[in-house]
């Protein structure tokens, strides 16, 4: 179930609910201090209504739930006070009484509260604040007089708390160990990313990975997403953990583009081969390698396989384990954000059978773009900002907690980083439109503007919550088979030029400066020397 200002709950939600009030306490007392019987306001609701009231009063005064014969004798008696009100709608309210109460419909294994929790949280929300920001826009189309940012910042405040409700269950007292407390590690697979993590991301937790334009956002997003299924496949050999999937979602690359980045990185195939090739007869093949991958395999113990081979050797848990889903213009959806994403997460669970292990969303800005698109037929930079706000808070309770999985959101950095020096780290805080981007992400890795002459940039945690601060590591970036690699011990930055330079080239730079200035401070000393020693005349 997705809350999202926009849908609309209908009966077959509302049965479901109330066979919950009155079967599954721990949702009735969820509902009992938020949910008002005006809430059933809409055409062919008063029944709700009528039973709601009834339930809550006879709650009030006996301090249990009731049993169908009172709960249909007072809901009755509350439909008889409503105006306008027919024999027949009251029979048929009787009858909904009966029909919550029928075990056949409504057997014990068929109680599901979380789910009940869930669209609970949706009728608040579209009652709600979310009839707010339906109203607030319907009022701007007629051009009305009003602060819009205002009234839709409010209404997200109230929907944030209405998404608490029913959520907190655990015991908050310390335990007496903390042996098994707390979350399991889930490692990313590439090693200076896991390392600035101190070994990897906890489920539940959402990060953000943010860079200029063209810089290398969706590289590290595509390499991570592989690693991740590449440590799916090998959990499902050793059985050290229950494998699951990664589902990368992208609105700029469209199907194709994301499956040859995928496989063009786990197989090393030139990008360029895959996106321009005519015939699997243009693959090389082991003992007839291209020049590429004589240059590839110097020097290396692996298998001297072709092009053809490594791609089949990748391409069987790469489909196990990798969903690619294209909100790029590809008439597959792409304009309903968080609560759209969500949906699509929960069919392809129920598709594929196995559980969500990390989300990768490619990019914020876009994605907010098309939602306000869709939403209000135009993009302002103020509505930008409040909606990416918000982005990292929904994303973690839609997604990342109730799915148990790490969501990862790459975002564009500011267009003046194009005017800075490689040697200079960005900051998560300089997210175009939003500073406040990452507010709510767990990690922040920014990736600095690259070093043309050696294809090199910096990539930065900018923010670490569970680990300890790290420098930035400095990275190759190989775009012909997207890939970054750590070249921190090759690479160094030059104070100097406040730029990126080979290690060797800037420490013998380095030497070279230390020894001019040594000989500087010798000559400056010796012309002190003789400027106190007095001349014989």
């Amino acid at each position: 179930m997705e809350v999202q200002p926009n849908r609309s709950v209908d009966e077959h939600d509302l049965d479901f609910l109330f066979a919950h009030f009155v079967h599954c306490e721990e949702v009735f007392q969820a509902a009992k201090s938020w949910l008002k019987p005006e809430h059933f306001s809409k055409a062919g609701e008063q029944a709700y209504r009528a039973m709601w009231r009834a339930i809550s009063e006879y709650y009030d005064k006996f301090q249990m739930l009731p049993a169908y014969p009172a709960l249909s004798k007072d809901t009755i008696t509350n439909m008889e006070k409503m105006p306008v009100m027919t024999e027949e709608a009251i029979d048929m309210a009787d009858g909904f009484c009966q029909q919550i109460f029928d075990e056949k419909l409504w057997p014990p294994t068929s109680m599901h509260p979380d789910a009940a929790m869930e669209i609970l949280r949706e009728v608040l929300v579209d009652r709600g604040p979310g009839a707010a920001i339906r109203s607030a826009i319907e009022d701007a189309r007629g051009n009305a007089v009003y602060d819009l940012p205002k009234i839709v910042a409010e209404a997200r405040e109230k929907i944030d708390v209405i998404q608490s409700i029913g959520r907190i269950k655990q015991d908050n007292k310390i335990p007496e160990s903390f042996a098994q407390v707390g979350g399991e590690q889930w490692p990313t697979g590439v090693k200076f990313i896991d390392d600035m993590m101190d070994g990897g991301s906890e489920p539940g937790d959402c990060n953000v990975i943010i860079g200029g334009t063209g810089g290398g956002k969706t590289t590290l997003s595509m390499q991570m997403a592989v690693e991740i299924a590449r440590l799916q496949d090998m959990y499902a050999t050793t059985g050290d953990r229950e494998p699951g999937l990664v589902v990368f979602f992208s609105y700029e690359d469209g199907l194709r583009m994301m499956q040859i980045r995928a496989m063009s990185y786990a197989a090393e195939v030139d990008k360029d081969t895959l996106r321009f090739l005519r015939s699997d007869d243009e693959l090389s093949t082991t003992g007839d390698l291209k020049l590429y991958e004589q240059r590839m395999y110097q020097g290396s113990n692996k298998e001297r396989l072709g092009e053809r081979e490594r791609l089949a050797e990748v391409r069987p848990w790469i489909n196990q384990y990798v969903e690619f889903v294209d909100f790029n213009e590809g008439g597959e959806g792409g304009s309903g954000g968080i609560p759209e994403v969500r949906q699509r997460l929960m069919a392809i669970q129920r598709k594929r059978k196995m559980p969500i292990r990390a989300v990768f969303i490619d990019w914020a800005g876009q994605m907010v773009r098309n939602q306000l698109l869709a939403e209000r037929g135009a993009v302002e930079g103020s509505n930008m900002a409040l909606e990416l706000g918000g982005l990292l808070g929904m994303a973690k309770r839609e997604i990342a907690t109730p799915l148990n999985c790490v969501v990862w959101v790459p975002h564009q950095l500011k267009g003046n980083l194009t005017k800075r020096s490689p040697g200079t780290t960005p900051h998560h805080s300089e997210a175009e439109w939003c500073a406040s981007f990452a507010n709510n992400a767990w990690y922040a890795f920014c990736i600095g503007k690259k070093d043309e002459q050696h294809s090199v940039c910096q990539v930065a945690a900018t923010k670490t919550r569970h680990a300890e601060s790290v420098p930035p590591v400095i990275c190759k970036i190989k775009g012909e088979i997207c890939r970054m690699e750590d070249v921190d011990e090759d690479f160094m930055f030059d104070p100097a030029t406040g730029g990126l330079s080979l290690r060797e080239e800037g420490e013998r730079v380095a030497r070279k400066v230390d020894t001019s200035r040594a000989q500087k401070r010798k000559s400056d000393k010796q012309r002190q020397i003789e400027n106190t020693v007095p001349r014989n005349e």
